[in-house]
């Protein structure tokens, strides 16, 4: 069993079966196969009369081993560790602490009886992969609790604690107390009374109610009759078979379902980005330092902003020093912070008691005093460069110089910005797109200046507050802003030649966006593009359009009704831009607009890979996917371009250079890893 599964035998007849398998017990095919074996070994041992099932660490398997997705599968699979423990004659039970997520829990599924310690969480999050349970959860778990609870399980994928487990019948018990003690006593409780195996293929209390069964998976059905990706529609159809056909057949079914999905793009992206968000934070800097702890943060500065950094430290458990230029400041942003909370309160989202725990760890002074007690200090500048600078070089001067600083100047580069401070090695920038402490990535600026130190001490921090943190130098503006700006630039030129804002809009909104180009220009202005502001918005800033300060975007949505109306001015140089240019406007259909749009890009990605703006193509398409709202099914931009053939992608590019050679010609990396048969995954 190679150490990753061990098997003995307790005082009474009782044995124990551990999974040892660091740090999450995922069951790999190492695991898999001892499984098999001490089950097999605790079968033929008369002495044995029970068998519990546990993991050592901090949890029980937390799912299958996903690097296995997608490759060569080995024997046993984990259907037939399911299959092999409930056909056990020996009865047993799944002793549950930690996360048991996906084959996690269809593992304890399959055993005959369920403890859970009263802080476990199980789940079935498979469809966040593009993916269903594939190991007999999506016919073990209609059995036991019906298929309204078994759908909202496996159709959300968000775990439930024991207590509503055990509601739902999915636990018999729920440990008071220690985990293991309990489990062993329970299995004593069931040999005592005579129990034997209780197999869940065999349960009907799920199916008690056929018609009740059948509403609730029509129901679901008609909710997602228009899911972009397979996943959830097989997922209804697998617990509809679990009515209809004996378990046996109910398996097959699933199987095949599984490799449906496992095979769809949609799970390939899915994937691709699961993986990229936990590479995103392998850095150089990570590498070589380790990073210092972070408990206290120091917000430097007042108001909404600083208020909402305060929340997002606090949310993750740390205290939070608001350190601000007079009482009236301190005073605004300690509002600032219980208005966002009683916000969340009233949303429900937010106990009270959860909230007043989180107001005790807030503390304030004034001034840079107040900075000092800080593990970590996080510093709001103006936008404007000289007074970014003026309010920079105070704070990173009065601070110890092992005391990281991350900044967040919209707009500047960090280079500029730290001259005339002591240490600029302590200093970093922070790019964050709206509330901070509802955005769940931060992209890290890494300055020519900045130290190992720092930075990995910034990605410890954010990786403590439950965020998504991508590495980026040099540049004005983050990934995502970049990358949006191409896409803007080449919707511009399809409006000069004769799409409307509107077609562009619904093109990528029904490609999975969710929002259009021109509506968000509508929303934030033309800030979030950078110096990138397309053809068209170029020649409305010339004529002294306001959209850049304003929010006021090429055509707006009536707030009443939802109808849209194109704004006279972009008209106007609409036809004007035409009657230079010589244009005949054309129509376009919604697949030429997003193969422009994404191969523009993809290459605007391919560019900041080849300059060393970002390390990988993952961290641009991680950046779009939480920064841009670019379709996380898709899996970014790049991960696009890779489904779509890199040779495609190019050639679309190089057909476009006539119209602007310096947008359109495709970055040489394209050329480079066609010729070497690769793709942009290859360079993760």
């Amino acid at each position: 069993m190679a150490g990753l599964v061990e098997l003995s035998v307790q005082e009474g007849g009782i044995a124990r079966i551990a999974i040892r398998n660091p740090p999450v017990n995922a069951l790999g095919h190492s695991v898999r196969a001892g499984l098999i074996e001490a089950f097999d070994l605790a079968a033929a041992d008369d002495e044995v009369r029970a068998i519990v099932l546990l993991a050592e660490g901090r949890t029980f398997p937390a799912g299958a081993d996903i690097k296995e997705f997608g490759a060569t599968a080995r024997a046993p699979s984990l259907s037939d560790v399911c299959t092999r423990i409930e056909d056990c004659e020996k009865p047993v039970i799944a002793a549950i602490h930690g996360t048991a997520l996906g084959g996690g829990l269809e593992l304890a599924l399959a055993a005959h009886y369920r403890i859970a310690a009263p802080d476990a969480l199980v789940g079935l999050p498979e469809v966040t992969l593009g993916l269903l349970p594939g190991a007999g959860g999506t016919q073990r778990l209609p059995r036991l609790v019906g298929a309204a609870a078994a759908l909202e399980m496996m159709l959300i994928g968000r775990p439930i604690d024991a207590a509503e487990a055990s509601r739902l019948g999915l636990v018999e018990r729920v440990a008071d107390g220690r985990l293991r003690p309990a489990a062993f006593a329970y299995a004593q409780d069931l040999l005592a009374s005579g129990a034997g195996p209780r197999r869940a293929r065999d349960c009907t209390d799920g199916l008690r109610d056929p018609q009740g069964f059948q509403a609730a998976v029509a129901e679901h059905r008609a909710r997602h009759l228009h899911s972009p990706a397979p996943a959830p529609m097989k997922i209804i159809e697998c617990v509809e078979v679990a009515q209809l056909l004996p378990f046996d057949g109910g398996l097959a079914f699933e199987a095949s379902a599984f490799e449906d999905c496992l095979q769809s793009e949609q799970s390939q992206a899915l994937r691709h980005l699961f993986f990229a968000e936990r590479r995103a934070a392998q850095v150089p800097e990570t590498a070589t330092a380790e990073g210092q702890g972070n408990e206290r943060v120091a917000i430097a500065g007042g108001g909404e902003l600083a208020a909402s950094l305060a929340v997002a430290c606090l949310d993750g458990g740390l205290s939070v020093i608001l350190a601000a230029p007079s009482e009236a400041g301190l005073t605004e942003t300690r509002d600032h912070v219980q208005q966002i909370y009683m916000q969340l309160m009233a949303q429900l989202r937010l106990p009270a008691a959860k909230q007043a725990e989180r107001m005790a760890r807030l503390s304030g002074g004034i001034g840079l005093s107040a900075l000092m007690q800080a593990d970590y200090v996080i510093a709001p500048l103006p936008h404007d460069a000289r007074a970014a600078r003026t309010a920079l070089i105070p704070v990173a001067n009065a601070l110890p110089a092992e005391t990281p600083l991350g900044i967040i100047a919209p707009g500047q580069a960090i280079g500029p910005l730290v001259v005339g401070c002591d240490t600029p090695g302590q200093i970093v920038g922070l790019r964050v797109a709206g509330d901070p402490h509802l955005q769940r990535l931060f992209e890290v600026v890494v300055g020519p200046a900045s130290s190992a130190a720092t930075v990995a001490s910034t990605f410890k921090l954010l990786k403590h507050l439950g965020r998504v943190a991508v590495r980026q130098s040099g540049g004005r503006r983050s990934l995502a802003d970049r990358v949006s700006a191409a896409c803007l630039h080449a919707a511009d030129f399809m409006l000069v030649e004769g799409a409307t804002p509107y077609q562009v809009d619904a093109a990528l909104v029904d490609y999975g966006f969710a929002l259009g180009p021109y509506r968000r220009v509508d929303r934030e202005g033309l800030e979030y593009a950078g110096t990138g502001a397309g053809v068209l918005g170029e020649a409305l800033i010339a004529l002294g359009w306001p959209g850049e300060a304003t929010g006021r975007g090429y055509y707006s949505y009536d707030p009443k009704g939802g109808a849209a109306h194109e704004d006279e001015d972009t008209l106007l140089v609409l036809e004007e831009l035409r009657r230079e240019h010589e244009i005949t406007p054309r129509a376009f259909t919604a697949a030429e607009i997003v193969q422009r749009c994404t191969a523009a890009m993809a290459n605007a990605g391919a560019q900041m890979i080849e300059a060393g703006s970002a390390l990988r193509p993952s961290d641009i398409d991680v950046a779009m996917v939480h920064g841009a709202g670019f379709p996380r099914w898709r899996g970014g931009p790049m991960m696009a371009a890779d489904q779509a053939g890199l040779l495609k992608v190019q050639n679309t590019l190089t057909a476009l250079t006539d119209e602007d050679p310096d947008f359109w010609s495709p970055s040489p990396l394209f050329a480079e890893l066609i010729k070497n048969g690769q793709h942009f995954a290859d360079l993760n």
